[in-house]
């Protein structure tokens, strides 16, 4: 199939930008600056949809786009524990660390703000990927991501991992 360009809406819709066999899949704009443009994606199919976030902070389309999805498929970073990492960079003076930790919290979502995003949409489903920090563990990807989405979310939750497969019936 080949590729196909278009423009992002300018404002909280979406654009359908595939079509066949009863899959449609709309693209609508996110907030990914430096990036411009950035689209997140809405996949419907037989009455279902699934939201792909892409990486953005929260944004007005993306709350419109994802009411009553099936399933969210959101970036989530905990810019607390992000926090703690940059500020032990600089005491360690490793600036170039620190500055890259500093300036990605300006262009992520928060787990609080994810989980008050999806809570908010009434998402039936919701999986956390692309997760920053990255956790070493279950146990760290419970109490960074899990717990503080869950204190806010009250739907299924799923923090990822690879090869997770999440079936909506």
């Amino acid at each position: 199939s080949e590729p196909v360009e278009f423009a992002p809406p300018e404002d909280d819709s979406a654009l359908p930008v595939y079509e066949q066999d009863g899959v449609v899949v709309k693209a609508f704009r996110v907030n990914h600056e430096p990036v411009e443009p950035s689209v997140g994606y809405r996949i419907e199919y037989q009455g279902k949809g699934v939201v792909l976030s892409g990486d953005t902070v929260r944004t007005s389309s993306l709350l419109a786009n994802s009411r009553n999805a099936d399933l969210l498929v959101a970036e989530a970073m905990n810019k607390e524990i992000v926090q703690l990492m940059e500020r032990t960079s600089r005491e360690t003076g490793n600036t170039v660390n620190a500055q890259l930790l500093f300036d990605i919290q300006d262009y992520h979502m928060d787990v609080s703000e994810v989980g008050a995003l999806a809570q908010e949409a009434r998402v039936r489903r919701l999986a956390l990927h692309h997760l920053a920090p990255k956790p070493q563990g279950r146990l760290q990807a419970n109490r960074f991501f899990r717990d503080p989405v869950a204190a806010l979310y009250s739907g299924e939750l799923h923090v990822g991992e690879d090869g997770m497969q999440i079936v909506v019936p």
